[in-house]
């Protein structure tokens, strides 16, 4: 099956087959691939004048882009969510709401069950 430049696959090896690339956030001049550029553009980062960035899928998941109803708009390429949240509660009341912070080197382990697998993105294949 010939893929479609920019398309993601998620895969169970632990490396990019021949023209793929990981999705690991890498910055390319948009000179030296562009019929990626074409596809998916900056997207993902990048100035677009010199260059562009793959979407960096490490410690992430998937989520469909739109809105629903009475829900927030997520674009393509927007990333959402906190990798690290401590929850406090500054009274030591059950009935305060408890506040949260973002430093990693104060925060619990909140992991939801997972299963690890890798992402890929063509760069070459068929055009969009």
């Amino acid at each position: 099956m010939i893929p479609i430049i920019g398309e993601i696959r998620m895969v169970s090896f632990n490396f990019a087959p021949e023209y793929w690339f990981p999705c690991e956030g890498q910055e390319f001049n948009k000179y030296s691939y562009p019929d990626l550029y074409e596809a998916i553009g900056t997207t993902y980062g990048g100035d677009g004048k010199d260059n562009f960035k793959l979407p960096d899928m490490r410690g992430r998941l998937p989520m469909h882009f739109g809105q629903g109803e009475n829900l927030t708009d997520y674009p393509i390429g927007k990333p959402v969510g906190d990798e690290f949240v401590t929850l406090r509660n500054n009274t030591g009341r059950a009935e305060e709401p408890a506040t949260y912070s973002r430093a990693p080197e104060t925060a619990a382990v909140n992991t939801q069950p997972a299963l690890t697998i890798n992402f890929i993105i063509a760069y070459r294949g068929a055009k969009p």
